[in-house]
C-alpha cells in the first residue's frame, strides 16, 4: 500500500492530526493546506461579474482552497502563516486554471518578485514550494524562480519539458476534466 501522500492544496490539518497519533489507519500526509493566489487567479472563487463580495454565510465562496495575497509584503506574511498553521510545504498558483471562473488558463501569475519571497520564506524554514503551472511560460518562471515542484503543468510545450529534464527538481504532469473534454 501507499505510506506516504503528498497533498497539492487544500489538505486538512485534522486528517494529519488524527494520522500522526493513530486515530485513523492510513498513510503519513504531507499537506499544502491552502494554496496562495492572486486577485483574480486560479484559486480566487469570487465572480468576476460582482464588484463587492457577496454574504454567504455557508463559505462557498471562502478562502479553503487558496489565499489571496498580493504583493511580496503579503506574500511572505501568508507564506508564514500557513507554515505556522501546520502547512508542510507551500503551493503558489503559477498560472491559471480549468475551474476559477475568470482569466485564462496559459496566463502567468505573480510577479517574479512575489515568487522569490514565497521560494525565500518557504527556504528560510526548511520547506519546499510546489506551483500549479499550466502554461509554458508559467512553467519557465518556475524554473528561473527556483521552484523546487511544478505540477499540473500539462499544457507545457517540447522545448519546455526539454529544458525541464536538467532541471533538478521535479514535475508532475497530470490531465485534467478539461482537457478530456477537448479530446
Amino acid at each position: 500500500g501507499f505510506t506516504t501522500l503528498r497533498d497539492a492544496g487544500g489538505g486538512d490539518a485534522g486528517l494529519a492530526q488524527a494520522l500522526d497519533e493513530g486515530l485513523i489507519e492510513g498513510p503519513r500526509l504531507f499537506y499544502a493546506r491552502r494554496a496562495l493566489s492572486q486577485t483574480g487567479g486560479h484559486g480566487y472563487l469570487r465572480d468576476p461579474r460582482l464588484v463587492d463580495p457577496p454574504v454567504c454565510a455557508c463559505r462557498a465562496l471562502g478562502d479553503s482552497l487558496a489565499v489571496v495575497v498580493d504583493g511580496e509584503d503579503a506574500v511572505r506574511r501568508a507564506v508564514r502563516e500557513e507554515l505556522r498553521l501546520g502547512a508542510s510545504h507551500i503551493k503558489i498558483m503559477a498560472s491559471g486554471g480549468v475551474f476559477s471562473p475568470g482569466g485564462s488558463v496559459d496566463a502567468c501569475q505573480f510577479s517574479m518578485t512575489e515568487i522569490g519571497a514565497v521560494v525565500d520564506e518557504a527556504a528560510r524554514a526548511g520547506k519546499y514550494v510546489l506551483a500549479h503551472c499550466h502554461s509554458a511560460a508559467a512553467i519557465r518562471r518556475c524554473v528561473r524562480s527556483v521552484i523546487d515542484h511544478a505540477a499540473s503543468s500539462r499544457l507545457a510545450r517540447a522545448l519546455t519539458s526539454t529544458k525541464m529534464r536538467s532541471w533538478p527538481r521535479r514535475a508532475t504532469m497530470s490531465i485534467s476534466p478539461a482537457e478530456q473534454r477537448q479530446r
